[in-house]
């Protein structure tokens, strides 16, 4: 699939994505498994979304579906600068960059999010989540949120939030977050302040010392 979508677009999985744009949307690409055959796989690369546009609390730039689990996504060389209105609260701001509801796997490399504002830059309901020269900046409630254990990985990116949280995690005891070569706020670790837990209070965040992505811990599509 390719072009430029100015309205919600559905993806019907298994779908590449690439050298699209999309904008003016609740919901700028919807992936869905709605046609057969059960594969569940996406793929997002040379992808351009700007300015949402939502009537009600809810709207992401990317977005799966409860009622459709088990998406395995993957991105490559995805922009996404949403221009949500500043976070109130989840009432009328519930706004996201991306939204991964009911999704199995989460892969990204070379993704960009900035000016999201609202709730999320990514709201990660993933079990993995591998994030690869992850780029994020603007202020909003919380930058990445956590909801399954993992393990997830953030590997040479930068994250920064001036004014609300970086990391979220749904069970804090049990999840585990390796990190790689990363800037939080400009620090090499994630400040305490900025870390927050809906369940527990000690996130296991791993500082590594060797690329995991030449060890083979991560996915292929990492590999130098």
């Amino acid at each position: 699939m390719t072009g430029d979508f100015d309205s919600r677009t559905v993806v019907e999985m298994p779908q590449l994505v690439h050298n699209a744009t999309g904008t003016n949307a609740k919901y700028a690409f919807t992936p869905l498994n709605q046609e057969g055959p059960e594969d569940k796989r996406v793929a997002f690369m040379n992808v351009h979304i700007t300015d949402l546009v939502s009537s009600d609390a809810y709207g992401g730039g990317i977005a799966t579906n409860n009622a459709d689990p088990g998406v395995s996504m993957y991105l490559s060389n995805v922009y996404i600068e949403p221009n949500w209105p500043e976070w109130q609260d989840y009432e009328s701001t519930n706004y996201d960059g991306i939204v991964l509801d009911g999704s199995l796997e989460f892969y990204a490399e070379d993704l960009t999010i900035v000016n999201w504002n609202a709730d999320s830059a990514i709201d990660i309901k993933s079990q993995v989540a591998q994030l690869s020269r992850f780029h994020s900046e603007g202020g909003g409630n919380r930058t990445l949120r956590f909801w399954r254990e993992g393990p997830h990985y953030i590997v040479e990116s930068t994250v920064d939030n001036p004014t609300g949280g970086i990391l979220w995690f749904r069970y804090c005891d049990t999840t585990t977050l390796y990190v790689y070569d990363s800037t939080f706020n400009g620090e090499a670790q994630v400040p305490p302040s900025r870390v927050q837990c809906d369940e527990g209070s000690s996130p296991t965040i791993i500082y590594l010392d060797e690329d995991p992505r030449a060890s083979g811990e991560m996915h292929p599509m990492f590999a130098p």
